[in-house]
């Protein structure tokens, strides 16, 4: 009995001193294998960085020949983004990668990494080669520009291309945006947020493209003749989309020439007594009937589709023609296509970019006080930058430039008659429409309406700051507007009657009076607002969903006044974004979004 006993327990030893040694050796093996995986995943993610980066170079290479038209290595450096990009996709995506995704804090920079790799090949093979194609059919040095003429022709070959690569880059947005770098090292958090930083824009432009070549054709005429109406607005009497339209013109498109049929000035439309068309209950609360019943009050309301469409019914009561359009330009675009075409003569002036918006809104006023040679004035102006633009003389590649420089600072606005080309160019930069509030972002809004009855807003300048406390059902936002009078005192008495309004409006020379609109996010309300830090009564209404409050102000030379509003609605995780008038000078915009702390 004590050898058995002896035997069992030599056994038990031998037994446990057997699974002691299996778990060494599968713990060593395990730790072989994690070894083995991070080396592996070390040397798949080394190589695609450097697949990364090698498709970055060959982009931006590849922009450089598009930009300046050099088309032979075109295909070649195509190519040679697809291979880098496919290295970076599938150094990224073997079994091995994908396995270490679920591990705590290092899975979130694999997928975040992975996500890159993948946005990049999908793009190198289904976005880049369409745009090629585009660059193909469309010489982008002269865009089939000569002098007056557009041709058509290659515009309508790359559509196809375009549209195409819409959705790709829309999709490849998309998906950057959703990458989540909570968890990600600052290296990829810097890596996700330059390629997010370059597909908006990316995206947006390419959105815009397609946008064109489908509308161009079209508008310009290839399906029969089109008038439009251009208003030339005047930010020295300031309204919500710009300024108050000091000159009108008719531009004639046909088989994409383009040219200048008739001019008006404000002095030939006059009041009518009842307005022109339907007025809703916002823009009557706001302006009373004032847009309906004078040309040069249209644009006070703030949705551009609105103004435009009232502006090309005081034109047809008036003119006794109908367009087929509205186009709207202020005067500050004007100086930005002077640096694609170079000065021109107007009178007795030359405009240069430097100086032609103080002389367009200010100097001159001060030279030719009679206002019946100030339209004769801007009337030349307008004719001259006109001939400017489609004689030849400027890169039709720099003149797009500015004017989509221009669209994006909300200082040209186009709208159509036809129902169908409203509802593509009501997605653009260039609809002016009051803008639909998602997920991603909220808008509040801010719009100036003059009412001194001169040219005084030369001389102010406004500030404006938005706060967003985002707290799901529960959000407060705030609008804060700085405006001031920036005219020195002294110079008061010296100014022309035609800029200080002469006391037509019970304004003192050197006054400003001005209405200011602030509008908050849709179906949110209107829960305070002040006038100088106390509560004032002011003008409310609900616009397209938006609560609005609107204040009239009087400010002396020197004076400043805040408007401030506070919204209460739902904005869960949404940012917050802002739509104001485009003024002389931009004002200076501060935009915060805060968490519910």
């Amino acid at each position: 009995m004590m050898t058995h006993r002896r035997s069992t327990a030599t056994t038990d030893a031998r037994s446990t001193r057997r699974s002691r040694r299996a778990l060494w050796i599968t713990l060593a093996v395990v730790v072989v294998l994690l070894l083995a995986a991070a080396a592996w995943l070390a040397f798949r993610a080394l190589a695609a960085r450097d697949a990364l980066a090698a498709t970055a170079d060959e982009a931006a290479l590849l922009q450089q020949s598009v930009l300046a038209g050099e088309h032979d290595d075109l295909d070649a450096r195509a190519r040679s983004i697809s291979a880098h990009a496919s290295d970076a996709a599938r150094a990224t995506g073997d079994p091995v990668w994908r396995a270490a995704e679920i591990l705590p804090w290092v899975g979130a920079n694999l997928r975040a990494v992975r996500d890159i790799s993948e946005i990049a090949d999908e793009l190198a093979r289904n976005g880049v080669p369409p745009l090629l194609d585009a660059a193909d059919a469309v010489d982008l040095d002269s865009l089939g520009v000569t002098g007056n003429t557009v041709d058509l022709a290659p515009l309508d070959a790359a559509r196809p291309a375009l549209e195409s690569a819409v959705g790709v880059f829309s999709a490849a947005a998309e998906r950057a945006g959703a990458i989540d770098t909570g968890w990600t090292l600052p290296i990829i958090t810097d890596a996700v947020d330059e390629v997010r930083q370059t597909l908006e824009p990316a995206a947006s432009t390419v959105d815009g493209l397609a946008r064109a070549a489908s509308l161009l054709p079209s508008m310009l005429g290839a399906d029969g003749p089109r008038d439009y109406l251009l208003l030339m607005q005047n930010n020295a009497e300031v309204r919500s989309s710009g300024g108050i339209p000091g000159a009108f013109a008719v531009l004639h498109a046909e088989d994409g020439a383009i040219s200048l049929t008739g001019q008006a000035s404000t002095a030939d439309f006059r009041k009518f007594d009842e307005p022109i068309a339907e007025l809703d209950a916002a823009t009557v609360a706001l302006f009373d009937e004032q847009p309906g019943q004078y040309v040069q009050h249209a644009l006070q309301i703030p949705d551009f589709p609105k103004a435009a469409a009232l502006a090309a019914e005081f034109w047809a009561q008036t003119m006794g023609s109908r367009v087929d359009g509205v186009l709207a330009v202020d005067t500050v675009t004007i100086a930005d296509l002077l640096r694609a075409t170079g000065p021109v003569s107007a009178g007795e002036y030359e405009l240069t970019p430097d100086d032609a918006v103080d002389i367009l809104l200010s100097r001159v006023y001060a030279d030719e006080p009679s206002p019946i040679q100030l339209d004769a004035f801007f009337a030349g102006a307008s004719s001259a930058v006109f001939e400017a633009v489609t004689d030849g003389r400027a890169s039709p590649a720099a003149l797009v430039e500015a004017l989509a420089a221009a669209g994006d600072d909300g200082r040209i606005r186009m709208w159509s008659a036809d129902p169908s080309e409203q509802e593509r160019l009501a997605e653009t930069t260039l609809a002016g429409a009051l803008p639909i509030d998602g997920a991603e972002e909220v808008f509040a809004g801010v719009f100036f309406n003059d009412s001194t009855g001169g040219k005084m807003n030369y001389y102010t300048a406004a500030d404006i700051t938005g706060t967003l406390a985002s707290c799901g059902d529960e959000s407060r936002a705030s609008v804060d507007v700085v405006w001031t009078n920036t005219l020195d005192p002294e110079q008061a008495e010296s100014l022309p009657h035609y800029v200080t309004g002469n006391g037509s409006s019970k304004v003192d020379p050197g006054q400003v009076r001005t209405r200011i609109a602030v509008y908050g996010p849709q179906g949110w309300t209107a829960s305070r607002s002040t006038l100088d830090g106390a509560a004032a009564p002011g003008q409310a209404t609900i616009d397209q969903g938006r609560p609005v409050i609107q204040y009239e102000m009087t400010l002396s030379p020197g004076e400043s006044t805040t408007v401030s509003v506070d919204f209460a609605g739902a904005a869960d995780e949404a940012q917050l974004g802002l739509v104001s008038t485009p003024l002389i000078r931009d004002p200076n915009v501060r935009l915060t979004t805060t968490g519910c702390e």
